[in-house]
């Protein structure tokens, strides 16, 4: 008998050991984040007649960070996806925002807060063309499905909403990444709810 009881303590104690090297894990996150954009520009003029004239924009006036609290609602934000890419020569790529795949973060977006892509090419003529595909385009801020916008290398587009609402994903999923004649990485961020 205590042979047994042994035995079966020793496979109770195994079981334990097995449970708590390995938990269950759950998934919970907290998002946040910000984005700062501005545009700041000098030209200074020398005159014909020896004088300097200066104009200088700053828009906005002052640069501060548009932050995103972790919730929903306006300015606030509970899920994100990022990922690098590279993409074929010819081969544009559609992803599906309801079904993302590869990357880090959430892999279904019901709504688009914040939509970052950066061309990680050092070559500006290496531009990756954002939009129109074939169908259920991501409109986002633009003003059709079928808007293209062109992101040279080296360069990004950052685009947010502040609104509650956000841009939709429902019905308006697939947004296409296209090369052209040339191999570009991309890496793109997401952040909605």
């Amino acid at each position: 008998m205590r042979a047994f009881r042994n035995a079966w303590l020793t496979r109770v104690v195994t079981a334990l050991s097995v449970a708590l090297a390995f938990p269950a894990y759950t998934y919970a996150a907290t998002v946040t984040g910000s984005v700062t954009a501005g545009v700041t520009l000098n030209a200074v003029t020398t005159l014909t007649t020896g004088s300097t004239s200066t104009v200088a924009v700053r828009l906005p006036s002052a640069y501060s960070p548009v932050s995103f609290t972790s919730g929903s609602g306006a300015l606030a934000v509970s899920k994100m996806w990022t990922n690098t890419i590279s993409l074929a020569t010819s081969t544009p790529q559609t992803l599906d925002l309801t079904a993302l795949s590869g990357g880090a973060g959430d892999t279904s977006l019901a709504s688009v807060k914040i939509f970052a892509i950066y061309n990680n090419e050092t070559t500006a003529s290496k531009k990756v063309t954002v939009g129109n595909a074939a169908s259920t385009q991501f409109k986002g801020p633009l003003s059709s499905g079928t808007t293209t916008i062109d992101i040279d290398g080296g360069a990004a587009m950052v685009l947010f909403s502040s609104t509650a609402a956000g841009w939709t994903t429902s019905s308006l999923n697939n947004l296409k990444l296209d090369p052209g004649s040339n191999a570009v990485s991309v890496t793109v961020v997401l952040a909605g709810n």
